[in-house]
């Protein structure tokens, strides 16, 4: 589930993964703006297990809290420029919009009783 509370399943998102690493484009770009370089990934990796990491929830908090990543979770490095890199500290960038392609599919589903 991703922040528009879309999702796929992880087969499709590991093709998905792979189609992303074999473009052979390493650029971050600054969310959709094609023309404002952010950075260069440098590793991209599926965790096929679910993990419970502490992170950091807030700018300027010490304290971290353990959050839970699902199995089949993409994590991404990112050497970020650094411009970016200020604005990921000041919590103006706080995540990765990889963009794709997608049809979306309308069904009814009938309630269980």
């Amino acid at each position: 589930m991703d922040a528009h509370s879309e999702w796929t399943d992880a087969d499709e998102l590991q093709r998905a993964v792979w189609e992303f690493v074999r473009s052979g484009d390493r650029r971050i770009r600054l969310q959709h703006d094609r023309e404002k370089i952010a950075g260069e990934w440098v590793e991209v990796m599926t965790w096929p297990y679910e993990v419970q990491v502490p992170m950091l929830k807030s700018i300027g908090s010490d304290t971290a809290s353990i959050t839970t990543f699902p199995a089949n979770t993409v994590f991404l490095g990112v050497k970020w420029n650094s411009w970016a890199w200020e604005l990921v500290k000041d919590g103006k960038i706080r995540g990765y919009s990889i963009g794709g392609k997608a049809e979306r599919l309308y069904v009814d589903l009938e309630e269980e009783r």
